[in-house]
């Protein structure tokens, strides 16, 4: 099946070479604001269980994996002065999206440090051991 994804490079073919061998797990995420509200928070497989909803956060799609391995094989960062990019290939569509803006859309909080030298002068880490 990885042989749908287009590999452009030899850094790709040897990333997808390392990826296509690993297991791909679906793990369950829940929101936490909700188990709380309906009370789930303490035995919330039991309860879903109970109520006949086992399979209520199981999402094993076989397209999640590829669009994985695409993504990674195909992540880049690149640093230009002071604007840092990333880059990405999802069902072979190349993007391009800043730092900041990557960071949000993982997850992170707006405030997240982002650049290794800040981190490491403000909070006195010690570069060489990461």
């Amino acid at each position: 099946m990885v042989e749908q994804i287009a590999v452009k490079n030899d850094y790709e073919w040897e990333a997808l070479e390392l990826l296509k061998k690993q297991n791909f797990g679906h793990a369950k995420r829940f929101e936490t604001r909700f188990l709380i509200k309906t009370g789930l928070k303490q035995d919330m497989n039991n309860a879903l269980t109970t109520v006949g909803w086992q399979n209520f956060a199981d999402i094993i799609e076989p397209g999640s994996q590829h669009l994985t391995v695409e993504f990674l094989i195909s992540l880049a960062v690149e640093e230009t002065g002071a604007e840092t990019k990333v880059y990405f290939r999802l069902f072979n569509e190349q993007f391009e999206i800043k730092l900041k803006d990557f960071s949000i859309a993982l997850g992170f909080h707006k405030r997240c440090i982002l650049d290794p030298n800040e981190l490491a002068k403000k909070h006195r880490y010690d570069q060489n051991s990461w």
